[in-house]
């Protein structure tokens, strides 16, 4: 009786503290939630945005009061959500880690109708076509871009400066780049690197930058093993073991010298990489940097890689109106506009008139954020189909040429051959995917085992009128 007491007790004491640990959901109002990926600098301004929005709604619908909840998740963000879509606790709104495969399992909220219903497809037309187009399956969205970014050549005044070298402009190719490169990189006298030339960017980035495919237009071949593809894939592993001017995989794994790190520290002269790299670069008071535009490739290309998060609605939301206009409040002007002063973003919309504070960027060199927005000019978005299946996973395809990639600067694989793996390695992963899965239904299983059963009950009977009688 005592231990029944005890436990009954324990119970109402949990419930009371859960109680006043969700102290700060109101009864009267609906809660909202939201996720995205935890990242300190952003966290203040994206739970900004959810008590904005809050206040916004709440004037205008004062019979429907709403309470916004902003829950980052930190760390194997792919992993928790799908987590928490199985368990069923995915948030109203949220960041879309695998965007077709969320499709697919139906747990994206078609926008189309929200769309139309509000009138919005002009507001959406001011959006890059290229960057919604891409988000387009059977012509209906199911999440929007949630900032932009594209990739350019950061370089290091001082390293610049310090070698006699001329800063980049927007007659540079790869070979001009890897020339400087070449100047910029820094020995001591063991021959070992103390100052990179240049930081590359992921062998994914490279190729479609030559004008290489991925996947094939109709999505049915992987069609990595092109020259186009082989021409990029082959610069990349030469500026790590013919020309050593980049840091290979294994020394960045050790923690020595690599990517942005050795850029922060004055230990790197160039690096390609994105628009959110700002954010921490400005932090530093010691680094004197500047950006130019993406050098052209050996295909006399700038084929730029126009990045971007998408945010999408959870089909079960039981508010899909209240988060639709939150999810319009997230991607509105006004919100990119502080993700471009934050140094995450540039300007997602094509008009002139959202670039104005972009060009004039108070802590940027004057003139020198017209680099990002000329990468639009020949930038494919990260959803086409040339380089992100619908069926194969982002994060496979990472891996499996992260894996090779590793083995070509080891020299246990040429290019072509590393080229070749991957292509057929991608090509397993399509077909294992389209191979359809033999399931058998429970009636199936219910007629196997009833006729099992009956054979069992037949064979006995069998034996037992066969049987020899035991003699008395």
């Amino acid at each position: 009786m005592l231990i029944r007491i005890s436990i009954i007790t324990g119970l109402i004491l949990i419930a009371t503290s859960t109680l006043f640990l969700r102290s700060e959901r109101r009864l009267d109002r609906i809660p909202i939630r939201y996720t995205m990926y935890k990242y300190e600098k952003y966290d203040v301004f994206r739970r900004a945005a959810g008590k904005e929005f809050e206040k916004l709604w709440n004037r205008t619908h004062p019979e429907q009061k709403i309470q916004v909840f902003y829950e980052p998740i930190g760390g194997n963000y792919a992993v928790k959500l799908n987590t928490q879509v199985v368990a069923g606790t995915l948030q109203d709104l949220f960041f879309v880690p695998e965007y077709s495969a969320f499709v697919k399992q139906d747990v994206l909220l078609n926008l189309n109708p929200y769309i139309d219903a509000n009138d919005d497809w002009d507001q959406i037309a001011e959006i890059y076509p290229k960057l919604t187009n891409a988000l387009k399956v059977d012509n209906r969205l199911y999440g929007l871009p949630a900032n932009l970014t594209t990739v350019v050549l950061y370089y290091n005044r001082g390293l610049f400066r310090k070698a006699g070298v001329a800063f980049p402009n927007d007659t540079w190719d790869w070979n001009t780049m890897l020339e400087v490169a070449k100047k910029l990189t820094v020995r001591d006298v063991q021959g070992r690197v103390v100052q990179f030339g240049l930081i590359m960017p992921p062998w994914y980035n490279l190729i479609p930058w030559n004008g290489a495919r991925i996947w094939s237009d109709d999505g049915q071949r992987c069609v990595i093993n092109s020259p186009p593809a082989l021409e990029a894939f082959q610069f990349l592993i030469d500026t790590v073991t013919k020309h050593r001017v980049c840091p290979s995989p294994e020394v960045q794994e050790r923690g020595e010298i690599g990517g942005i790190q050795a850029f922060e520290t004055n230990r790197a002269a160039m690096m390609l990489a994105e628009r959110y790299r700002t954010t921490s670069l400005w932090e530093l008071s010691d680094v004197d940097w500047a950006v130019a535009p993406l050098p052209k490739s050996h295909a006399g290309l700038r084929r730029n890689r126009a990045a971007y998060n998408v945010i999408g609605i959870n089909t079960k939301t039981r508010h899909p109106k209240i988060a639709y206009a939150f999810l319009k409040h997230l991607v509105s002007p006004k919100q990119i506009h502080q993700l471009v002063q934050l140094g995450d973003s540039i300007p997602m919309r094509w008009h002139p008139k959202y670039n104005e504070y972009f060009l004039n960027e108070p802590r940027s060199q004057p003139g020198e954020n017209e680099a990002y927005l000329k990468g639009m000019e020949e930038a494919y978005s990260t959803y086409d189909l040339a380089v992100l299946h619908p069926d194969v996973p982002k994060s496979q395809v990472q891996l499996i040429g992260r894996e090779i990639r590793d083995r070509c600067m080891l020299g246990q694989l040429s290019a072509e051959e590393g080229l070749n793996r991957i292509q057929q390695k991608l090509q397993f992963e399509l077909n294992a995917y389209r191979q359809p899965v033999r399931t058998t239904s429970l009636i199936h299983y219910l007629v196997i085992g009833t006729l099992l059963v009956l054979t069992a009950t037949t064979v006995g009977w069998l034996r037992h009128r066969t049987a020899t009688p035991t003699e008395p």
